[in-house]
């Protein structure tokens, strides 16, 4: 086998050939013989490539973060209504652009001796699972987003958005 090295100056990349044909006969290489195998603008990145490409893909996830809307991880965007009687006739309740995945009892139904909210109406873009009881206990309905709503039988005490 015989392995020669060179170096082309002018093309700044190595090249190496390989005679595996086992005999010098001067007539090609043989079968399986590598001719060149060049390296330098295929083989490791170098350090300046390296940063760029780092820089490039942090700028890349940084462009992807801003352009994801913030609030859909932490709440659901719009109005989420309901009736409920204070005593004096009914009143309207409102819980604006809610947050997601935490348990809301509604204020002024919290206490058991109030009467309970009733048709609740989901305008937000998420799911909206409304409770019987305080602290979302008790049995439950789900509204689907944007639009929606259930009747006057329907008694709420809390929500939960998904």
């Amino acid at each position: 086998m015989r392995l020669s090295w060179s170096r082309a100056e002018s093309v700044s990349a190595e090249s190496v050939a390989v005679d595996l044909s086992g005999g010098g006969s001067g007539r090609g290489p043989g079968k399986g013989a590598v001719r060149e195998a060049r390296r330098g603008s295929v083989g490791r990145p170098t350090p300046l490539r390296r940063s760029v490409t780092t820089v490039a893909t942090a700028l890349g996830g940084l462009a992807l973060a801003v352009a994801l809307p913030a609030s859909s991880a932490g709440a659901a965007t719009g109005p989420f209504s309901y009736v409920y009687d204070d005593g004096t006739g009914p009143r309207m309740g409102l819980l604006a652009d809610p947050p997601s995945w935490v348990c809301i009892t509604l204020p002024e139904v919290a206490d058991e001796a109030v009467p309970p909210a009733h048709t609740p109406r989901n305008y937000t873009a998420s799911t909206a699972t409304v409770f019987a009881g305080a602290d979302c206990t008790g049995d439950y309905f789900t509204l689907r987003p944007n639009g929606g709503h259930a009747s006057e039988r329907l008694k709420v005490r809390s929500v939960v958005f998904s």
